[in-house]
């Protein structure tokens, strides 16, 4: 099937449908300086039979982990306090802090305001919770918690003195040491927090009453119209733009394809190239 499509779209005789673009063609958001944004989510862990969480705090720009602490317990607004108390301590205070909708971290979109929105607007920092049922929108975050896992599967420990030990030298490594895919190869969070400008928080408390609307407030900006160049096909399957040479393949030699430019990343879809931002 997928061959049969790829031939029709060929042809123009099918529009492609948005609805199935690649998840490739997915535009990414990342903020451009650290302590823009930091995430928080938790992790159930069982020491035994005793529940406790794992806080962890993630920097949105440079992945950098300001803060991971396991306090005894389900996820409550003391633990998650604490955690980012922490944080700020070392890594400087975020000018925001994005959760999802747990009822200890945020609860605005439940109409209410949770202890810690407003523990944070106090201190000029801007609470956001992401979209109810889309935990795409913590990805960074969820996606940090494997590694937490895999560290742990492998250092064992019984105790909760244990595991906080063992919490901070992964710590260390997640920042210094291990290269992260976000960046590329050989870089580590900390080399992009070294790097760059830190925000801060703003120097006055936040407004809840002021700040919450109906627009989401995890959305990025919409980015601006890109401009549209077209292009045939060579018989090697390469187009060439801005200096560059573009390889499609042989089967699209021929076709008349389109450039959507928007910054630097290169993607392609139904039929159509696309340098995405």
């Amino acid at each position: 099937r997928a061959t049969i499509a790829r031939k029709l779209l060929a042809l123009g005789l099918v529009e492609p449908n948005p609805r199935k673009r690649p998840r490739s063609s997915w535009r990414r958001f990342t903020r451009a300086r650290p302590n823009e944004l930091w995430q928080l989510d938790g992790i159930e862990w069982w020491l035994g039979g005793q529940l406790v969480t794992i806080y962890q705090v993630q920097d949105d720009c440079s992945r950098v982990l300001p803060a991971i602490l396991a306090i005894p317990g389900g996820e409550t607004a003391q633990g998650a306090q604490a955690a980012l108390q922490a944080g700020f301590a070392e890594w400087g205070k975020p000018a925001s802090v994005l959760t999802d909708n747990s009822r200890a971290f945020n609860q605005h979109r439940y109409g209410q305001i949770s202890s810690t929105e407003a523990w944070l607007a106090r201190q000029g920092i801007r609470p956001i919770s992401g979209s109810v049922k889309h935990p795409q929108t913590q990805g960074k975050i969820e996606r940090s918690h494997q590694p937490v896992k895999t560290w742990l599967e492998h250092h064992p420990v019984t105790t909760l003195e244990e595991l906080n030990a063992t919490l901070a030298p992964f710590q260390r490594y997640y920042n210094n040491n291990r290269q992260h895919q976000g960046h590329g190869i050989g870089i580590t969070p900390i080399m992009v927090w070294d790097s760059l400008p830190k925000d801060t928080p703003l120097d006055q408390p936040i407004n809840l009453d002021e700040l919450y609307g109906r627009q989401p407030l995890s959305l990025p900006p919409k980015p601006a119209e890109p401009a549209v160049i077209g292009r045939r096909v060579g018989g090697n399957g390469r187009i060439q733009w801005a200096s560059r040479i573009i390889y499609l393949g042989t089967r699209r030699a021929g076709q008349q394809v389109w450039i959507v430019v928007d910054h630097d990343q290169i993607d392609h879809h139904a039929g159509n190239l696309h340098l995405l931002g």
